[in-house]
């Protein structure tokens, strides 16, 4: 698996990640991880809570896809993490809420906030950034692994490993197999309507 880069303390891991292309320190696969995050983004510009004992990581990637396909990033990620997890539990716990939210018990458990840079027509990196409650204290409607699978996943440090990996691997299915294909288990699990499901069709 390719390298990551691990801090004690980060504003935002998508933010530093950004950095790091910037500086060309990282490249496809690479990860950047964070104990803590003082300024964590969610989706529509909400924060997220941050605190120690959550999982705070952001993968890049470059994709060179067409920018049309940016909001796919979304999904298939989200739907990986939750796959790859549940493979861990004794049953498949971690839904999906349309479209970047992992839940458990209707609880919200993480988050994908993808970023994407452009290239002209094309995607030149993606950034996909993920929040997961591990052992963290959460907020009310939340709910970390810990409180319900104490022993499946026992370290935080493996979580990461999962998540990582999970990102890489749907990734490489999303390119290989296309959209229908990671939809069709997507909506096994997600509150997801029909009208949305025809939306996300690829051509």
């Amino acid at each position: 698996m390719p390298s990551s880069i691990d801090f004690d303390c980060l504003d935002s891991t998508n933010s530093e990640a950004w950095r790091q292309i910037d500086r060309g320190l990282v490249h496809h696969g690479w990860a950047i991880q964070a104990k803590q995050q003082t300024a964590g983004r969610g989706q529509r510009g909400h924060t997220w809570v941050s605190d120690w004992g959550g999982l705070y990581l952001s993968v890049v990637l470059e994709p060179n896809v067409a920018v049309s396909r940016a909001e796919e990033f979304t999904l298939w990620s989200a739907w990986a993490i939750a796959k790859a997890i549940n493979l861990y539990l004794p049953q498949p716990l971690v839904k999906l809420k349309w479209r970047n939210d992992l839940l458990i018990y209707d609880q919200k458990l993480g988050g994908i906030l993808v970023e994407t840079r452009c290239q002209g027509t094309q995607i030149k990196y993606a950034v996909i950034g993920v929040g997961i409650n591990y052992e963290n204290a959460v907020p009310e409607g939340a709910i970390a692994l810990q409180q319900v699978v104490p022993h499946q996943i026992s370290s935080l440090s493996q979580l990461s490993q999962i998540a990582h990996q999970a990102i890489l691997q749907g990734y490489d299915y999303w390119r290989n197999a296309g959209m229908t294909e990671v939809l069709a288990s997507y909506s096994v699990s997600a509150k997801m309507g029909g009208q949305e499901q025809k939306k996300w069709r690829s051509p």
